[in-house]
């Protein structure tokens, strides 16, 4: 159910499925919106309570100043949970989202029952990523949003899916579109500047489970590689045929792995 809520301050759309024993809050990734998460979410919602919103300069969400931090936006999705009285859930954050659930994680771990990461890492920027940023944040000011659009949606596909799911594709490139530009560059500003989260991820206790893709044009392998060896106490699990967007890719496999693992969680 779409609803609307002010949540540390900030102007937020979000999804409520309202029933379930627990709760599962969707954090999106970058030039996304909750709407990404369909249909895939009405699935997980047959055993879960699941929220998803737009993350502040995302959507329909407000944009608050010049840069998005990952704390911020943690901010507002913790708010929204305080408002709907949620103090016990397992968060599941795409891409940009994990960097989100990351912070969550760091700030209020307590609350947090099991933490999912579906293409998205631990680590810092490099200094190409953080080039590729800078680049991006150019073509925005520059009045070339539609060069940014153009390449981003279709990289988030294992090539042999495109043709497959050419109208997924289009869908996100419009999703992207209709993101608003003070948005996408506060967001660029906020993800460039976010530091590591290994030393959290090391000491967690929290359960944690990172999800990958064989044909990821995202995320090199070497780094699932690097996740897999060096967070030993995390589950690390790889989808063939699946780039950078497996909930769509490969829907239920992905909803297997993500119920199996929930499954597992501590009442």
């Amino acid at each position: 159910m779409e609803k609307f809520a002010v949540a540390a301050g900030t102007a937020i759309r979000y999804n409520d499925s309202l029933k379930g024993e627990k709760t599962i809050l969707l954090l999106h990734g970058y030039l996304e919106n909750l709407d990404v998460w369909e249909p895939w979410s009405h699935k997980l919602a047959e055993h879960y309570r699941v929220i998803s919103l737009d993350l502040p300069g995302h959507g329909i969400s407000e944009v608050r100043g010049e840069i998005h931090t990952m704390e911020f936006l943690a901010e507002t999705a913790h708010g929204l949970l305080e408002t709907l009285g949620i103090s016990q859930y397992i968060v599941l954050g795409h891409s940009m989202g994990g960097y989100v659930a990351m912070e969550m994680m760091k700030k209020w771990p307590s609350e947090i029952e099991g933490a999912l990461f579906l293409h998205s890492h631990p680590y810092a920027d490099t200094p190409q990523r953080a080039e590729d940023r800078l680049r991006e944040i150019e073509l925005m000011q520059s009045g070339r949003k539609e060069v940014l659009i153009k390449l981003n949606p279709q990289r988030r596909f294992a090539a042999e899916n495109c043709k497959r799911l050419s109208g997924v594709i289009d869908e996100l490139k419009e999703m992207a579109f209709l993101t608003e530009d003070e948005g996408i560059v506060a967001i660029l500003k906020g993800m460039a500047q976010r530091g590591d989260y290994v030393e959290m991820i090391e000491k967690t206790d929290i359960p944690t489970l990172f999800i990958y893709g064989s044909g990821d044009q995202m995320i090199p392998q070497e780094i699932c590689a690097r996740v897999a060896e060096q967070f030993t106490a995390a589950q690390v699990t790889m989808i063939e045929s699946c780039g950078h967007m497996s909930f769509i890719e490969q829907p239920d496999k992905t909803l297997d792995i993500v119920n199996d693992f929930c499954s597992k969680l501590k009442k």
